[in-house]
């Protein structure tokens, strides 16, 4: 059998994970889920999701980064694991709500990009 780099930090993971009693990926911090109650940080956090591919230069344009679910916002793609409602009653159009997303990425001064 040929072992693979990815398969050392598998097992490696695994007995690290077996003799302290945790559980996950080893080098990545857990996920923190928050309650989203003000409109306000909705948008923004829905924008700051969408514009991160654009901000590190994968993309140029918003609707370009396939794993996006910015194309379904804006109605280019109709994938099932959105529920774009939410955020899309926020605005009165489909239109509107690209020209908030876009608009937002000229106003970010690029050194506070990640």
């Amino acid at each position: 059998m040929q072992i693979y780099p990815e398969m050392y930090y598998h097992i490696y993971n695994r007995t690290n994970n077996k003799a302290y009693q945790r559980h996950g990926s080893l080098f990545q911090r857990h996920t923190k889920a928050k309650v989203i109650e003000d409109e306000s940080y909705l948008l923004n956090l829905v924008t700051y999701i969408h514009q991160n591919p654009v901000r590190k230069g994968l993309v140029t344009r918003l609707e370009d980064w396939r794993f996006s679910s910015y194309p379904d916002y804006i109605g280019v793609r109709h994938g099932s694991l959105v529920n774009c409602g939410i955020v899309m009653s926020l605005f009165g159009s489909t239109e509107e709500f690209k020209r908030y997303s876009e608009e937002l990425i000229s106003e970010i001064d690029r050194k506070y990009w990640i």
